[in-house]
């Protein structure tokens, strides 16, 4: 026998009660007003910003053996050092990769430095290869202009740069991010997760404000983790140490800042080294080890909130070496974009160009050797002195 219908009424309007006071529960938290607008006080802060640092990666494993289920092989070394430059203002950005000894084992082989940078003026994203072994010594820069860089179906370039966000800040990283301003790297994480904890704790006599966000992970989207920042009060709430972990409990990154320093005339403050221990190796991140796989350690050397030249963000200007191989995708909407090579004389670029689009031959203008313009000049030379002496001539017998 079924329940009358007025009780069926009042279960339901009950059960609709219960709904919306359990979601409306799970809306309240959020973070502090407080440690949100310190949080986006340094925020603005950090624009212009140029930050310079070395990163240093070790591993007692070799990485073929890591990438081959994480064997062992005693007595092998891998390390990777690189220097980095990252600079911020209004949108535009500006990256550059110098790898030093970037595979090196403990025979002494392996590969030697290589440059690569990247830049964003507002319209164009820049991809830069400068590398300096005879194996890859041909310059190379690639342009993606906005429309290339808004369609999902085409290739999308990246700063990669991945240390800003251990200092606890989102700065616009693949193409359909581009254009976008920066922003709190927790803010950013509640705005596509949700947050699961904000409160104030004390560690090892220290008071720091501690903060926990579900949210799918910076560098793959489709995995989901769970983000502990602790923050201290004393340095207008810099992130002083992260953890990311997975849904499971397992740490797959720990990240401890340290050493803070004031920006000059500003009131946010960054660590001037950063300690990151891995868990997790980039091929398999399903895979997580109760021990750390790698060690990176980031010691910075510079930091500066000056205005930035905006020629900066610019980066074609600086790839114009007779050689260097061009792949414009602004002149001509593909995949491969426009491809030429720039020609030893800077007046023939015109005609490379339009050679390129049409598929036609191009034929270089001869440039003048040295010893022809030495040898040219000589010549004039003579004349002059020649002129002088018979003028000379004329006067003297007159």
């Amino acid at each position: 026998m079924g329940l009358p219908r007025k009780e069926i009424i009042v279960c339901i309007i009950l059960s609709v009660l219960l709904y919306l006071e359990s979601n409306g529960n799970a809306q309240t938290l959020s973070l502090p007003t407080n440690v949100s607008d310190k949080l986006t006080e340094n925020v603005s802060d950090m624009n212009p910003i140029s930050i310079t640092w070395t990163q240093r990666k070790t591993t007692s494993r070799d990485r073929d053996a890591l990438l081959s289920r994480g064997e062992k092989l005693d007595g092998i070394t891998f390390f990777e050092q690189r220097t980095c430059t990252f600079m911020w203002q209004d949108g535009c950005a500006y990256f550059i990769v110098n790898h030093h000894n970037n595979a090196r084992y403990s025979d002494g082989s392996g590969s030697g430095d290589s440059i690569q940078e990247n830049s964003y003026n507002g319209e164009i994203f820049f991809v830069g290869t400068g590398n300096k072994e005879a194996e890859f010594n041909t310059p190379r820069i690639g342009l993606f202009p906005n429309s290339h860089l808004k369609d999902p179906t085409k290739h999308i370039p990246a700063f990669s740069q991945q240390y800003t966000a251990f200092l606890g800040y989102k700065f616009p990283n693949i193409g359909r991010e581009l254009g976008e301003m920066h922003l709190s790297y927790i803010h950013y994480l509640i705005g596509i997760g949700r947050l699961l904890e904000a409160r104030e704790v004390n560690v090892d006599g220290e008071p720091l404000f501690f903060v926990s966000v579900e949210a799918p992970y910076y560098w793959d989207e489709d995995r989901k983790r769970v983000f502990l920042f602790w923050l201290t009060p004393k340095y207008n709430y810099a992130v002083k140490r992260m953890e990311i972990k997975t849904l499971e409990n397992q740490v797959a990154y720990s990240i401890d800042n340290m050493d803070f320093a004031q920006v000059s005339q500003k009131r946010v403050y960054l660590p001037q080294r950063t300690v990151v221990q891995c868990h997790v190796n980039e091929i398999n991140p399903d895979s997580i080890s109760a021990t750390p796989l790698f060690t990176e350690i980031y010691t910075v050397s510079d930091v500066s909130s000056r205005k930035i030249n905006d020629g900066q963000f610019n980066l074609q200007a600086k790839y114009t070496t007779p050689g260097t191989r061009v792949g414009d995708r602004v002149l001509q909407e593909s995949d491969a974009g426009l491809v030429y090579v720039m020609p030893a004389n800077p007046a023939d670029l015109d005609r490379v160009i339009e050679a390129a689009r049409t598929g036609g031959n191009f034929v270089p203008t001869p440039i003048t050797s040295t010893a022809a313009i030495v040898f040219r000049w000589l010549l004039v030379a003579a004349g002059i002195v020649l002129v002088v002496y018979v003028l000379l001539r004329r006067f003297v017998k007159q």
